[in-house]
């Protein structure tokens, strides 16, 4: 446990020293090179549940109940969780079980060309968008559910780096790389690794990438 928490609190750390270290640059006058954290406040964030019922004529049931929580927990630093009652779909017992349980350190470095984004997260994660989904990743499907029924595991665990840059052109590059960690194996991995391009015509939007 004291591994795990060393891991936690220096990935997060180096992510915050790192922008910091480039504030102690001059910015140009009228421009802005210094990082943002975003943040509503520590302790505040959202809470809810939701569970789905399955109705026929021989049989009705409450299935897959599931709280999740997103809280800030100071700037840049946030923590997310998604617990299900049950790894199974029926609600008959209690068993709780984490879909995804991390913790997050990110940042923004707007230029008068673009935006750089980062994010760290440490934990167990199911998706991987960030800076948000986009719009081809907004109909990604999930690596896998078999974890939720002792089966494979699936999703990702472990330490997630994400880096985006994103120019007012329209074109940016995306990479995240993950150590696989907390009873996972496998050593180092690069997740995603490309260019894209993105741009509002009108009303019709338009992605793709390479």
């Amino acid at each position: 446990m004291i591994s795990v928490l060393k891991k936690v609190v220096g990935g997060l750390a180096a992510l915050l020293l790192l922008p910091a270290a480039c504030l102690a640059e001059a910015a140009p006058d009228g421009q802005d090179n210094g990082w943002v954290f975003p943040s509503i406040g520590a302790g505040k964030g959202t809470w809810s549940a939701s569970v789905g019922a399955f109705l026929s004529k021989d049989e009705s049931a409450l299935r897959n109940l599931q709280l999740r929580a997103d809280v800030d927990l100071a700037p840049g630093l946030r923590y997310h969780t998604v617990v299900r009652t049950d790894r199974g779909m029926e609600l008959e017992k209690l068993d709780p079980h984490f879909d995804e349980n991390y913790l997050e350190g990110y940042g923004f470095k707007p230029t008068g060309d673009g935006t750089l984004s980062v994010s760290l997260r440490v934990g167990t994660m199911r998706y991987l968008h960030f800076p948000y989904p986009d719009a081809i990743a907004v109909f990604d499907q999930v690596p896998g559910i078999s974890d939720l029924e002792d089966g494979a595991k699936t999703g990702y665990s472990g330490e997630l780096l994400t880096v985006d840059y994103a120019h007012k052109s329209g074109f940016g590059a995306h990479a995240s790389g993950i150590h696989w960690d907390f009873s996972r194996d496998g050593g180092s991995d690069i997740l995603e690794s490309y260019i894209f391009y993105r741009q509002d015509f009108g009303r019709i939007h338009f992605e793709a990438h390479a």
